[in-house]
């Protein structure tokens, strides 16, 4: 068996075939020139290209960033965002009373007990003498008689 080579740097560590017989941190030196060497700036080329460096510090940036929310406190906010209308309550507006079946919806549009029902009884502001009136006027055409009885 081959026993593991030294770097040939010489900085002491054990290398590795895979990184042409050098120790990781050297290694990553000799990419770190290679990379600066290749991407010298040209007046023409005005791509450059991020140095190791940069991309391990992006790394450990992102390795370290922690999740503040949870995907259940996601939901829980978006369940809270949408929630359903209130159904209404089945309670006389004026009194309170729990009504049941028995509740009577008015023109203005809220349910009513039996004892606040009518308009007089719960100070209901749809106006129903000029509405009624109006309907009157729709439903019965007038009807006028001749003047001349005996017309031919």
């Amino acid at each position: 068996m081959d026993a593991p080579a030294l770097c040939v740097k010489g900085c002491g560590f054990y290398g590795s075939p895979e990184q042409q017989g050098m120790c990781s941190s050297c290694y990553k030196d000799f990419l770190r020139e290679k990379i600066a060497k290749s991407s010298v700036p040209t007046s023409d080329s005005s791509v450059t290209v991020a140095p190791v460096d940069d991309l391990t510090d992006c790394m450990a940036k992102l390795s370290t960033i922690r999740v503040t929310k949870t995907p259940h406190d996601l939901l829980d906010n978006m369940a809270s965002e949408c929630k359903p209308e209130k159904p209404i309550k089945n309670k006389c507006r004026t009194c309170g009373k729990r009504l049941g079946i028995l509740g009577f919806r008015c023109r203005c549009g809220d349910l009513f007990c039996g004892m606040h029902r009518y308009p007089e009884e719960h100070l209901c502001k749809v106006d129903f003498k000029t509405s009624g009136r109006k309907t009157l006027a729709e439903q019965n055409p007038a009807c006028t008689a001749d003047r001349m009885q005996y017309r031919v």
